[in-house]
């Protein structure tokens, strides 16, 4: 099961195997929670995006002092 970019391996959590075995059910409350879901998960790909952004500005700014120095 993939939730939030992430996979979980939905055999070894016991808590949800009485979700799992009722499929009904198990839709229902994914239903309930899609909006919220789906809203993580932007904010993760955001958050994603902004540390690459924020970690290629460093690195540029290393190598450009860095060079400045010689």
């Amino acid at each position: 099961m993939r939730i939030l970019g992430r996979f979980f391996d939905t055999e070894s959590h016991i808590e949800l195997k009485p979700i799992m075995d009722d499929d009904e059910k198990f839709v229902a409350i994914v239903e309930d929670h899609i909006e919220e879901l789906t809203a993580l998960d932007r904010y993760e790909r955001r958050s994603i995006s902004k540390r690459k952004s924020a970690i290629r500005a460093f690195d540029s700014a290393c190598r450009f002092g860095s060079d400045s120095n010689e």
